[in-house]
């Protein structure tokens, strides 16, 4: 391997953690503004200021480590580990072949 196709590849990897990082960025507004969910990680406190609740973003991300139920089809959407799978998959790997 040349040093033009490691240079390739550093770029690509790159770009794909890229990707992953706004579609995870994506998933957290998505749960957050989710008419179901919401106020998952911005939570009103007792004088109803919004304010962030790293506990709860804690729990809902390691929620499909712990929990065999958020692997139900019904629960994929709040599923991280599948919703990014997904939409890496749709967004920048079917109409992105390089």
């Amino acid at each position: 391997m040349n040093y033009t196709s490691k240079k390739y590849l550093n770029e690509k990897k790159r770009k794909q953690i890229k990707q992953i990082l706004f579609l995870f960025l994506f998933w957290l507004l998505y749960i957050e503004f989710h008419p179901k969910l919401g106020y998952m990680w911005l939570r009103p406190n007792t004088s109803n200021e919004l304010k962030v609740s790293f506990n709860s973003l804690k729990n809902i991300i390691v929620s499909p480590f712990k929990n065999s139920y958020v692997w139900t089809i019904n629960l994929w959407e709040i599923n991280f580990i599948v919703f990014i799978l997904v939409f890496y998959f749709i967004l920048f790997n079917k109409f992105n072949e390089d």
